[in-house]
Formats: C-alpha cells, structure tokens, sequence
C-alpha cells in the first residue's frame, strides 16, 4: 500500500501510522474487510490525509452516537453500515455537522445522508465555504434546503450565494462551540432516562 505526501512521494512512516489507525478502528468497531478496504483507500489517495484523522474522527461519531443514547452494539453497527462517513477529513467533517445543526438538519443528514460530511461531497459539489454560504442564503431567502436541493444547486445560485453571503469562521466556530454544547445536553438527558427506568 503506497502512502503519499503533498509532494506526491513516498511516505513510509505516514503508511504505518495510517495503517496504526485503520488497525485501531478494526479493533474498536469490529469493521468488515469491506469497510476497511474503503478506509485504506481513501487514506492512501489523499495527500492531505492528516495524522490520527480517522482516531479523531470515529471518536467524534461515537460521542454523538453516545449523545442520542446509542448502546455499544448499536455503534459498531452503525460503524459498519456508514462506513463512508469514514472518507473524510476530520476537521470539515465536524464543521459541517455544525452547519447542520445551525440550520436544522443535523438529525437528517447525520442519520440519512452522511454524504453531505464526507470529502466524496465535496470533490462532486462544493466545500464547507459554499456549504455555509448556500444554507445562509437558504434561511435568508427562505428556501426550503435538502439533500437534493444541496446537490442540484444551479451555478448561478452557488455564485450568488457565495458573493452575497459571505463565508465567516468566527460564526462557524460559534455553531460548532453551540453544537457540542447541544450533544453535551443530549447525553445528559439520555443518562438521566437510562437511570430513572
């Protein structure tokens, strides 16, 4: 398996440590030969791949799946049935999971269409800027915003949306601090039902 570096050469110890993570999340999540297979691919192609990404990453998906009360058995399954949620870079992943919470379709596309999170969206539509940009010009104009809509976005509406709503890292940061705010309350709900029954 070759593992490259931003320059496109050889990188061995980044194969290992990538091979050290894969190993990781097999061992924690008990993942199928096909899901693996899908990581190693995905960590393989991406020169931007970063140090324990998919540690970082599986942690974040097991702590929401924890928030909504999820068993241990329940997040392996999910593991393995969403594999592709796998195939992402850990940083806009998790702000993408805060537009969706900022704008009401966290539930949605967390539990029905991870592909808005993964890089595969990103490569085929647009990044996490024109992201915030379409959902801000969305609620603004009151336009009704699904996965559909995110896909089939005409050029002209992607390019008046980015020029009109501009893109603000001070605002996402804040979705993101409000979002894990949001899964802390949620977990300590889930807790609390678990010990009253």
């Amino acid at each position: 398996m070759g593992f490259y570096t931003n320059e496109n050469t050889y990188d061995r110890a980044r194969g290992q440590k990538v091979i050290g993570e894969i190993q990781y999340i097999k061992s924690k999540y008990n993942l199928n030969q096909q899901a693996l297979t899908s990581l190693a691919k995905y960590a393989q192609n991406s020169p931007v791949f970063k140090e324990n990404n998919l540690v970082k990453l599986a942690n974040l998906i097991h702590e929401v799946l924890i928030s909504y009360g999820y068993t241990e058995e329940e997040i392996t399954a999910f593991m393995i049935k969403n594999k592709s949620m796998f195939n992402s870079n850990y940083v806009d992943f998790r702000y993408r999971l805060a537009l969706m919470y900022r704008f009401g379709l966290f539930d949605q596309v967390f539990f029905k269409h991870q592909y808005v999170l993964s890089n595969n969206f990103t490569a085929n539509c647009y990044g996490t800027k024109d992201l915030y940009s379409i959902l801000l010009r969305n609620e603004m104009e009151d336009i009704k915003t699904t996965q559909e809509s995110l896909i089939n976005i005409s050029t002209s509406d992607r390019i008046k949306a980015r020029t009109e709503y501009t893109f603000d890292m001070a605002q996402l940061k804040k979705f993101d601090t409000e979002m894990l705010e949001y899964l802390k309350q949620m977990k300590l709900q889930n807790t609390n039902k678990k010990e009253i029954q």
